[in-house]
C-alpha cells in the first residue's frame, strides 16, 4: 500500500527540474515539436471551426 501512495505523490517543480536536468535538447527538437503540436491541434480546432460554422449556417439560412 505504501508503494501506491509514494507512486500517486504529485511531482513538485523542484522534482521535475533535478528528473529533466540531464536532458539536452537535439538541433530540430523544437522544430520536431512545433510539428508535433500542429498535427495534433490543426484537425480539432478545423472540427470545432466547422461545427460552429454549421450551426450558423443552420440559424441564418
Amino acid at each position: 500500500m505504501s508503494f501506491l501512495k509514494k507512486r500517486m505523490k504529485k511531482m513538485t517543480a523542484k522534482d521535475a527540474d533535478d528528473l529533466y536536468k540531464d536532458v539536452e535538447f537535439e538541433k530540430n527538437d523544437a522544430l520536431a515539436m512545433f510539428i508535433a503540436a500542429f498535427i495534433t491541434f490543426v484537425p480539432i480546432v478545423m472540427i470545432i471551426v466547422a461545427i460552429v460554422y454549421f450551426i450558423f449556417y443552420l440559424l441564418f439560412i
